[in-house]
């Protein structure tokens, strides 16, 4: 009888996990939907950004200075958007291992309960 109200209690706790798990399966999921749609702007805001430097580029040319300082300011913009595609790179990376890593916990969970239901 103690060994079943045990076994009991233990297949609450896991069910409980399992949930709190499913919930921040929920919201990684969300997150990763988040990531994909702001890769996906930035990707667009650059593409725009490239077509106005040579627009700007072939327009003014001929002024030096002004040739110049657009150079300088396309190499700013490069780095900056290099930047921020690391940080979207390394943040989708990280989503993903979270990700792996609730299913893997989801899986063990479940093995448990099903070799506890099994007992």
């Amino acid at each position: 009888m103690e060994k079943k109200i045990i076994s009991d209690e233990r297949l609450q706790e896991i069910n409980k996990s399992l949930y709190e798990i499913s919930e921040k399966q929920v919201q990684n999921q969300r997150d990763l939907m988040t990531n994909e749609q702001s890769e996906q702007h930035f990707s667009e805001i650059s593409r725009k950004c490239d077509r106005l430097f040579d627009r700007l580029f072939c327009s003014w040319n001929k002024d030096k200075a002004f040739a110049n300082w657009l150079n300088q300011e396309n190499t700013e913009l490069l780095h900056n958007k290099q930047q921020i595609s690391f940080h979207l790179e390394d943040q989708r990376k990280a989503l993903n291992d979270e990700k792996r890593r609730l299913n893997n916990l989801e899986d063990e969970l479940y093995s448990q309960r099903r070799a506890l239901l099994n007992e």
